[in-house]
């Protein structure tokens, strides 16, 4: 960190004109090109080192991090505003590195000073608990680095903080912990220091004896090391625990002692203080034109280092000394501390000057007539504060009316602007919409193209016909919602075009397993618009099936009483949450579904804005696991009647209802130690597109849902796992957790991959136990890079446990509760199996309710070895302590309590895990 400067010295060490850097940095913030930002980078710092406020040049190369470059310029411009007080410049200068900092680009080591620093500047504000937050971040990050000196500096920071925050308690257990610290250390200078904080705590703790001690000890630490300016500190320091004491003549003769070397060192501010106390000191012993003197040398010096707190009280005392000796000279000095005063005490004050004027200059005031003017004051005051506010009242009604007007007038011409968006954008998406459709149409259906390429083409068209039908609902809901265009009104048998609209969904109910029923009593004669009614029955059959599993119904009712005609769509899915029922029809609302299974929001919207527009309504019905009805009911009539006939041709219908197929195969080459990677995902084109991208370096397996995924994963136990967040029957968050709590399982690395990509939502992947965060679209060189870099932590783990294990340190490896459940678990069944005499690695999986090829993936995965060394590993582990701990058995017996039938088998078996024969070890440990 930065050496701040007091008194004299501070122009000593500046060199450079202050306007040249802060110009430099001036330029540095408004410079936007990256290499130029750069060079004013290197010129900012060049000039600061320059001038002495950094220690070392700093020289940023071409290409380097922007984070790395703004943290430094910022966090050494705060540092150099410390050294002028600007504390608001220095802090807004921390505020913004902080904002920068990266842990790959800047080290903890520099964030600790930068909030050590910032937690300076923040004390002298008055801000404690910014500051407190400021330095417990440092104080961690130190603790975490485990560097003593560091972590010594931290406390010390908390106690001075705490000792300003009057908890001298608390500024008591920092400090002693950092001399704890610094004995062991053996740094005499930097332990005199904490002494001294010491010293003054014991002081605001009423203990000047315990002050006294650490006083001393620090003078004698300070005498030591030829450091006199600093002995002349602890000298004062010791004169404050005599003066409690109420030993006077020692403490004014240490004072006398310390006050020539203070003046020498230019220490102003210390002389300030050692001067205020040997007034007090000459005060207790009743000389006081000597305690007035040293009132005004105190004051003096204060004044040039504007340290304003000695100044108000030593002004304080000089004007009751003053007082008492009746010199006029008493006056000036409590208005001058009036002026320095706390602003919460400034009406007292003027009061107190005015008392000591009444008491020297004037008579008294007849109390009555002071009353009399004081209550015309209030009077008049309490006046114009009535009319003020009755003003402000009338000001602010017509501010409101006028508000009011303006409100309105804005809300209309936003919906008028919001509704001729929406169409213009829609418009404006179908044209690349419009190329980017045939072109995949025409490459999944050119036959000269290689079959891998026709499929993507066809994922390209299957998923564009989605996003077109999405653009076409939206187009819908703005015409709708703003009445453009003339409702193409028929008459006719409703009941027989909504049973065509059933029909064009029956093979796919079929395929989907879902038995579809359609009922109505007899046919109804009606005014409709066709389009409505085909988008209305489409949107909710869509929603029907997408929430009802396999070997459910859905049911369509078609009746009429009259005056209208009532459709309902009932299913028996999954249900809609009672706290989701009132927002189902509001535009891009999308529930929280168990399951994962969410829309745009549009549809039911859509539904809502054509039924309202008809004059008709639209209700919903639900309960969890048992299902939903959606009745819409619309009035038989529309106007004079006379509309043309209904056309008896197909409705056009508004989804692909074509559906992937069921699975997809998995890409294993057969190598028995390739890595094996689990994509589990709901959409197969995503799902192929994944695959595409890493199947060439391993073995990929395909899950369509969370449930699968998981049966999947315990079968094969791949090496990591890919899951999409929103998904059927289980959502990632909820294969997160159910992998994380397996113990066959839970060391498998996860990647959460979603669309959902806010800081909340990563947040609760992580939580649940996902290892990283991908954002749709994401980047396939990323998604490599994570999926390596996944690998190797695991790969490192698994060496580092097998080294700790060979070292019998296995216990310092830490690994989650489950893996340390199952590898317990595994230890146990190991000693159990020996005891018995059964022990083989079939005989262990068994034990462990594991298929052999399920043990071996496991255990390879976890500890990096097969399964036979990692059980001769622990064999060898109890022969060692059998050896040490039971000198009266025979090598044979300890071979027999191992496991092993021959003793030739456990000679071999110890040599070659600790070089030695089992007689040679136990020979070696008798001596």
């Amino acid at each position: 960190m930065l050496q701040a400067y007091t008194g004299d010295s501070l122009a000593v060490s500046l060199r450079i004109n202050t306007s040249e850097i802060e110009k430099a940095y001036d330029v540095f913030l408004k410079t936007r090109d990256t290499e130029k930002k750069i060079m004013a980078a290197n010129r900012l710092l060049e000039t600061l080192y320059q001038d002495g406020s950094i220690d070392s040049l700093i020289v940023f190369a071409p290409g380097e991090n922007p984070e790395r470059i703004e943290f430094y310029a910022h966090y050494y411009m705060g540092e150099y505003f410390i050294l002028f007080n600007r504390f608001d410049e220095s802090i807004r200068s921390f505020e913004w590195a902080r904002s920068f900092y990266s842990e790959k680009y800047v080290g903890e080591e520099a964030l600790s000073d930068l909030l050590s620093s910032l937690s300076v500047c923040l004390q002298r504000k008055g801000e404690f608990h910014r500051a407190l937050e400021a330095v417990k971040e440092s104080y961690t990050l130190d603790e975490v680095s485990g560097d003593k000196e560091r972590i010594s500096s931290s406390l010390n920071n908390m106690a001075t903080l705490y000792l300003a925050m009057k908890q001298p308690k608390l500024a008591k257990d920092m400090i002693l912990k950092a001399i704890g610290i610094e004995r062991e250390l053996n740094r005499d200078r930097v332990l005199a220091i904490r002494l001294g904080i010491a010293s003054e705590v014991y002081l605001k703790l009423d203990d000047p004896r315990k002050s006294l001690e650490f006083s001393e000890e620090a003078y004698r630490l300070d005498i030591g090391g030829n450091r006199p300016h600093k002995a002349a500190v602890r000298q004062c320091q010791m004169a404050s625990a005599y003066y409690q004491l109420k030993e006077y003549d020692r403490a004014r003769q240490l004072l006398d002692e310390a006050i020539p070397v203070l003046t020498e060192s230019g220490n102003r501010l210390s002389l300030a203080i050692a001067s205020l106390q040997l007034g007090g000191v000459y005060e207790a012993l009743g000389n006081r034109k000597q305690a007035l003197e040293a009132y005004r040398q105190a004051i003096s010096d204060a004044v040039q280092v504007h340290a304003r707190y000695v100044e108000k009280n030593a002004r304080y005392a000089a004007y009751k000394v003053m007082r008492d000796m009746n010199d006029p000279g008493a006056l000036l000095q409590l208005e001058r501390y009036t002026e320095l005063n706390d602003s919460m005490y400034r009406h007292e004050s003027e009061q107190m000057i005015e008392q000591y004027y009444a008491l020297y200059k004037t008579e008294e005031i007849s109390k009555e007539s002071e009353k009399h003017r004081e209550s015309l004051r209030v009077s008049i005051f309490v006046g114009a504060i009535v009319a003020v506010v009755l003003l402000a009242i009338v000001l602010f009604l017509i501010y409101l009316v006028h508000l009011q007007r303006l409100r309105s007038r804005m809300m209309r011409q936003v919906e008028k602007l919001r509704t001729g968006f929406f169409t213009n954008i829609t418009h404006e998406l179908r044209t690349p919409l419009t190329v980017i459709l045939g072109l995949s149409r025409n490459i999944s259906e050119d036959e000269s193209l290689p079959e891998k390429t026709r499929l993507e083409g066809s994922a390209v068209e299957r998923q564009g016909n989605q996003l077109l039908a999405l653009i076409n609902q939206l187009l819908d809901i703005s015409k709708v919602k703003s009445a453009l265009g003339e409702p193409d009104w028929r008459h006719g048998d409703m009941t027989a075009f909504i049973g065509i609209i059933i029909d064009g969904y029956r093979e796919y109910a079929r395929e989907k397993e879902i038995d579809l029923q359609y009922v109505t009593d007899r046919p109804v004669e009606a005014d409709f618009v066709p389009d409505y009614v085909n988008k209305i029955l489409n949107n909710l059959l869509s929603n029907a099936f997408k929430f009802t599993p396999a070997n459910g119904r859905v049911r369509v009712n078609v009746t009429s009483d009259g005056d209208d005609v009532t459709i309902t769509v009932a299913d028996t899915g999954k249900g809609i949450p009672k706290e989701n029922l009132a927002h189902v029809f509001d535009p891009f609302y999308q529930g929280e579904y168990e399951g994962g299974n969410i829309g745009t929001g549009v549809g039911l919207a859509l539904v809502w804005q054509i039924v309202r527009s008809v004059d008709g309504e639209v209700s919903v019905k639900s309960e969890p696991d048992k299902g939903s009805t959606f009745t819409v009911r619309m009035p038989r009539r529309h106007g004079d009647g006379k509309w043309k006939p209904l056309e008896t041709r197909e409705p056009k219908p508004i989804f692909a209802l074509t559906t992937e197929e069921s699975s997809i195969e998995d890409r294993v080459t057969g190598e028995e130690n390739r890595t094996r990677l689990l994509i589990i995902e709901d959409n197969n084109d995503v799902a192929r597109y994944i695959g595409s991208q890493i199947s060439d370096e391993y073995d990929i397996f395909f899950a369509p849902d969370g449930k699968h995924g998981l049966e999947k994963a315990r079968e094969i136990v791949p090496d990591l796992m890919i899951t999409d967040l929103m998904m059927p029957e289980m959502d990632g968050l909820e294969v997160c957790r159910s992998v994380r709590a397996d113990e066959l399982i839970s060391h498998v690395p996860i990647i959460v991959i979603t669309a959902k990509v806010t800081d909340a939502d990563r947040v609760k992947g992580l939580e649940a136990g996902a290892d990283a965060y991908l954002g749709k679209p994401f980047n396939g060189d990323e998604l490599r890079v994570r999926i390596r870099k996944l690998l190797e932590q695991r790969r490192f783990l698994r060496e580092k446990f097998s080294k700790a294990l060979a070292e019998g340190k296995e216990a310092e490896v830490q690994h989650t509760d489950a893996d340390n459940r199952f590898l317990s678990k595994t230890v146990d069944a190991v000693y159990l199996l020996m005891d018995k005499q059964q022990l083989d690695v079939n005989a262990l999986a068994d034990k462990l309710c594991l298929s052999p090829r399920q043990f071996h993936r496991k255990i390879t995965g976890l500890t990096g070895e097969t399964p036979v060394a990692f059980v001769m590993q622990i064999r060898m582990k109890r022969a060692k302590q059998l050896l040490d701990s039971k000198p009266e058995w025979s090598i044979d017996e300890v071979a027999e309590h191992c496991g092993f039938d021959h003793y030739s088998g456990f000679y071999h078996a110890f040599k070659k895990m600790f070089g030695i024969s089992p007689s040679q070890y136990r020979r070696r440990e008798a001596e």
